[in-house]
């Protein structure tokens, strides 16, 4: 989903593989126009769920995400004002096996600064540097 879809999804519930709730969305973490994580709300203001959203789907019950309830519960959490690094999102992705991270010119500590239209109208979306997520190869048996 674009940035302009990722606005219209806070407060969206979201719901695990096996149809648990789990909590609402409170912010996005892009790429460029692509949202690659969110945040989920918590019982702790301070601290919020995060997920990758490349395999979510969006449907009348709210996003879902094809991770169990037990997996997401158990994942990586971060401070509800949070801006990542480059490190930081390639480890939630590599926490729930969505690949990895490679950002031609910057060092894992890189945060982008929050800039663009986009941003400036809606703090709950947070830019990470340029990055691309490749999968791992599939072992085809041979």
């Amino acid at each position: 989903m674009e940035i302009d879809e990722w606005r219209d999804l806070r407060g969206t519930t979201v719901r695990s593989a096996d149809g648990e709730p789990v909590g609402k969305v409170t912010a996005a973490h892009v790429s460029g126009r692509d949202a690659l994580l969110v945040q989920i709300s918590t019982r702790d203001p301070e601290r919020e769920l995060i997920v990758p959203v490349g395999s979510a789907t969006l449907g009348a019950s709210g996003l879902v995400l094809p991770y169990s309830a037990a997996a997401v519960a158990a994942g990586p959490t971060v401070q509800s004002d949070a801006v990542l690094s480059v490190g930081e999102a390639a480890f939630v992705l590599g926490y729930y096996g969505e690949g990895s991270v490679t950002a031609p010119g910057h060092a894992i500590t890189d945060r982008a600064d929050v800039v663009g239209d986009v941003a400036d109208q809606d703090p709950q979306v947070r830019h990470l540097p340029p990055i691309v997520v490749t999968r791992p190869r599939l072992d085809d048996g041979r």
